[in-house]
């Protein structure tokens, strides 16, 4: 059982990456893969997954609560990984957890491949679950965070129009620009827009 990968990536496109580490090349499935920079070296917190028919898949994530979530998202009936995957990848821990907490069932239909039904399901089978894994620190939510506020660009930026692609390549640019630094929405939307604009 792979619980952390530490190594190399080797290669990355939109929703996975190749880590080597020690000469082996694990492909990763990984949300929030704009966060991942092809030559440097990241920490992945991993869910081995087995499917009978398809054999083991991995996937990655950046903190034990992204993790928390996803194991979470799963276990309603019908989600499965890869719509876990892109929920993560549209909404973020921060702001999935806050459309959960909130039931705010619109908000959550608007993602891609999510019907009202389907978000009402959800909200309704994760609001204990996601209410408790908080309270018990399992899943940390800081919206104060550039995490929180690239969140808010991104919802910005589909209010714009900007496609999946372009939004997705303007999170690398400031995730390359600001790190982990405390940055205002208004900081990093200005910023978004300067770089789409080029």
């Amino acid at each position: 059982m792979i619980a952390r990968l530490h190594g190399t990536v080797y290669s990355v496109d939109e929703f996975s990456a190749v880590v080597m580490v020690g000469g082996v090349g694990y492909m990763v499935t990984i949300p929030d893969c704009a966060k991942v920079i092809l030559g440097s070296v990241i920490e992945l917190v991993v869910y081995h997954h087995w499917v009978a028919e398809k054999g083991p898949s991995l996937f990655g994530f950046f903190s034990e609560s992204e993790k928390q979530l996803f194991l979470a998202l799963i276990s309603v009936p019908k989600i499965g990984p890869s719509i876990a995957v892109s929920l993560m990848a549209q909404g973020g821990l921060a702001g999935l957890c806050d459309i959960i907490l909130s039931q705010s069932s619109d908000r959550l239909s608007s993602f891609s491949g999510i019907g009202p039904k389907k978000a009402n399901q959800i909200i309704a089978s994760l609001y204990d679950v996601v209410q408790k894994l908080v309270s018990t620190g399992k899943i940390s939510i800081d919206t104060e965070s550039s995490g929180g506020a690239l969140y808010d660009v991104q919802e910005a930026l589909k209010n714009l129009t900007y496609s999946p692609t372009e939004i997705k390549n303007a999170v690398r640019y400031l995730n390359d620009k600001y790190g982990k630094d405390s940055v205002g929405v208004d900081v990093l939307l200005r910023s978004a827009l300067s770089f789409l604009a080029k």
